[in-house]
C-alpha cells in the first residue's frame, strides 16, 4: 500500500543590490558560497560543481550542519534548480533558485518543495543566508561600495573574531533603529548605570560615543556602513582610565525571523591578537540580551 506525502511549496525572496550577473556567480561557485552561505561557522568546506548533474555540498563541524545535493538545472543566469538533502536524513527536496532583475538589482526568489514538516525552520534558515548574500555577497563587489570599504579593513586586522547571536522579539527595522537612537540605546546599553551618555551622528562617516564615568568605560568609533535595516558596520575602540584601545571593526546583522522576530549575529573583529575574548564576550552577551 503506496503512502501519499504532503507537499509544501516554501517561497522566500530578498531584494540583492547587485547586477543579475554577479548573483548568479555568487550561486554557481565555491567561493561565491564562501562569502554567504554561512559565514558565521569558519570550518564551513563548500564544493560546488555548477553543471546539470554536478553534485554542491555545504558542511560545518562546528555548525553541526551540512547539506549536499545535485544541480539538475541551470539556465544561466536567471534559474537553477537542485536537489536538497541534509546530512543524517533521507528526505530529498527540491529547491529553485530564480534571479530577476528589479529595483536596479536583483529580485531573488527561492521555491523549496519539501515534504518534511520543517518548512519554518526552513524558512528561518533561507532567510538568514539570503540576508548575508545581502551583505557579505555580490552587493559588496561593487568597486569602492561601503561593504568593500569594510571588508578591506577587517582584512588587515591581526586578532580573531567574536560572534554572537541574539534573537530578538521585535522586527529588524525596529532593532537596527534601536542601536542609532539615544533614547533606545539608554534602554539596553548599561541600562544599571544612567550616568551613561550617548552621543550618536547616525550617517555613515558620523561618529558615536558611549560612556559611563561610574563604570569608568566607554565605546567610541565612526559608522562604516548604514543599511537599514539590514546592515550596520563601524568601527569600534574601547575607552579606559587606561586611554583608547585598538580600533576594531563591528558588523551587526539584522535578520527577519517567524513572526515580527529579529537574529541579530554580530561579529567583532579584533585589531589584535589575543586569546582570550571572554570579556567582550561577556559584555556583548549582556548588552544584546537586553535588546
Amino acid at each position: 500500500m503506496s503512502t501519499s506525502i504532503d507537499i509544501t511549496e516554501l517561497v522566500v525572496t530578498q531584494q540583492v543590490p547587485a547586477p543579475v550577473d554577479q548573483v548568479w556567480a555568487a550561486w554557481t561557485s565555491a567561493e561565491g558560497w564562501a562569502t554567504w552561505w554561512w559565514p558565521q561557522w569558519e570550518d564551513t568546506e563548500y564544493a560546488v560543481d555548477a553543471r546539470p548533474g554536478g553534485t554542491y555540498l555545504a558542511r560545518s563541524m562546528e555548525g553541526d550542519a551540512g547539506v549536499t545535493g545535485e544541480f539538475t538545472l541551470l539556465e544561466a543566469p536567471h534559474t537553477l534548480e537542485m536537489t536538497w538533502r541534509w546530512d543524517g536524513e533521507d528526505a530529498e527536496d527540491v529547491v529553485r533558485v530564480e534571479l530577476t532583475e528589479a529595483d536596479g538589482g536583483t529580485l531573488v526568489t527561492v521555491r523549496h518543495r519539501t515534504g518534511t514538516d520543517g518548512v519554518e525552520n526552513y524558512r528561518m534558515g533561507w532567510e538568514f543566508v539570503l540576508s548575508n548574500l545581502v551583505s557579505t555577497g555580490p552587493a559588496s563587489t561593487s568597486p569602492a561600495g561601503p561593504a568593500v570599504a569594510v571588508r578591506d579593513r577587517v582584512a588587515t586586522l591581526a586578532g580573531p573574531t567574536l560572534r554572537i547571536e541574539q534573537l530578538v522579539d521585535a522586527s529588524a527595522g525596529s532593532v537596527f533603529d534601536a542601536w542609532l537612537d539615544p533614547q533606545r540605546l539608554a534602554t539596553w546599553w548599561w541600562p544599571d548605570n544612567p550616568d551613561t551618555t550617548f552621543e550618536v551622528d547616525p550617517r555613515e562617516g558620523g561618529r558615536f560615543a558611549i560612556r559611563s564615568a561610574s563604570l569608568g568605560l566607554g565605546a567610541t568609533g565612526t559608522y562604516l556602513v548604514l543599511h537599514r535595516p539590514h546592515i550596520l558596520a563601524m568601527t569600534w575602540a574601547w575607552e579606559s582610565d587606561r586611554g583608547v584601545g585598538p580600533e576594531d571593526v563591528v558588523e551587526v546583522e539584522f535578520t527577519e525571523v517567524g513572526d515580527a522576530q529579529t537574529l541579530v549575529l554580530l561579529a567583532h573583529h579584533m585589531a589584535e591578537p589575543t586569546d582570550d575574548l571572554s570579556n567582550p564576550e561577556h559584555g556583548w552577551r549582556e548588552v544584546l540580551g537586553n535588546l
